[in-house]
């Protein structure tokens, strides 16, 4: 978002991140936006509490989405 002036909205959703930057004429790739379930966590875990564990499925399709929105944000440089 920075890259293309945009100042991002305070939030950890990342559908609303996807949409503003679809507001800018930014192309989002599909396999991106099907990371948006990541925003589960990074909302139910940010404040302590007790929290159902993940089991290892559910540990390495978070990894592989987040590492797919890592991939594509290092290529937009």
């Amino acid at each position: 978002m920075i890259l293309h002036n945009i100042v991002p909205s305070p939030t950890h959703s990342l559908s609303v991140l996807i949409e503003t930057l679809e507001k800018h004429a930014i192309v989002v790739p599909d396999d991106v936006k099907a990371a948006v379930p990541l925003s589960y966590y990074a909302v139910t875990t940010r404040y302590p509490g007790h929290y159902e564990p993940i089991n290892n499925h559910e540990y390495k399709a978070a990894l592989k989405m987040a590492e797919t929105i890592v991939g594509w944000v290092e290529e937009q440089f």
